[in-house]
């Protein structure tokens, strides 16, 4: 498994872990996310997020959150489709 793998799979974890604490700060800043290359769709999951921490790793497109942006179904209210929805949205 390659190190960008493992980061991936280390944030699907951190982002279950908020669901069901119902908290709204996803943090993937640290060591173990420096190689995370790509940001897990399962984001637009979280209703209640309102911080997304990606300090110091290799993300550099949030396509994989673009299904939620012309969405209006309520499974993808969550901020983070806010922030990708457009201004006129």
């Amino acid at each position: 498994m390659s190190e960008a793998d493992k980061a991936y799979k280390a944030a699907l974890e951190i982002i279950a872990q908020v669901k069901a604490a119902g908290e709204a700060e996803v943090r993937l800043d640290g060591d173990e996310f420096n190689a995370l290359d790509r940001v897990p769709p399962e984001l637009t999951a979280l209703t209640s997020l309102n911080t997304l921490q990606l300090s110091g790793t290799r993300v550099s497109d949030l396509a994989s959150l673009q299904a939620c942006r012309d969405s209006t179904s309520p499974a993808h209210k969550s901020e983070v489709c806010g922030l990708l929805r457009s201004p006129n949205s």
